[in-house]
């Protein structure tokens, strides 16, 4: 038993451990809280010849799964993506559970563009460069199972584009870039 006192003092509690009653074990925190986090970051390199625009398909390059507590939790996504072209940008999108959610993706408008979630800037000419793509999304997955969120890429136009390197050289070359991608997923509670 514990025993309170009312006063005008603040009081001070201090737990080891906060325990659920239920045998779930879960402890409802209040809406906004950081529930979990889960990451992983990807070092390896590739390049891709998957151009949009010529009928190329979407590459994966980077996934990872989160089983939330709660169906009611939202799953905050932070992506970090590194790449290299040397025309017109590389394109980006997240699937949840395999497939492209609605509020986290540009609308087709009918005119023929592709639909993604994020990109680079384009480069004129400059393929010893890398750039990096960031984006960040609020999903709803309505899960208390394991939900993938997944990351592909594409290019915009007929060209290569490389994943994590400068697009013209795999080699050892000092003066080309290597990079790091990194995904991160927290369940936020409602």
């Amino acid at each position: 038993y514990i025993n309170w006192k009312v006063s005008n003092y603040m009081s001070t509690l201090s737990v080891d451990t906060i325990q659920g009653q239920t045998t779930a074990g879960n402890v409802k925190l209040p809406a906004g809280c950081v529930l979990q986090t889960v990451a992983v970051t990807n070092t390896n390199t590739a390049s891709y010849s998957n151009a949009l625009s010529g009928g190329g398909a979407w590459q994966d390059l980077m996934s990872l799964s989160i089983t939330p507590k709660y169906n009611t939790s939202k799953v905050l996504l932070t992506a970090s993506i590194t790449c290299g072209t040397n025309e017109w940008g590389v394109l980006f999108r997240v699937l949840q559970g395999g497939a492209v959610e609605a509020g986290n993706i540009g609308l087709d408008d009918g005119a023929g563009r592709s639909v993604h979630t994020f990109s680079t800037v384009p480069y004129a000419a400059n393929d010893d460069e890398t750039a990096t793509a960031s984006y960040t999304g609020l999903f709803s997955p309505a899960s208390s199972s394991a939900v993938e969120y997944k990351i592909q890429g594409a290019a915009r136009t007929t060209t290569t584009w490389s994943f994590n390197r400068s697009e013209d050289s795999p080699s050892s070359n000092g003066s080309r870039s290597k990079g790091v991608s990194s995904l991160v997923l927290m369940e936020i509670a409602q």
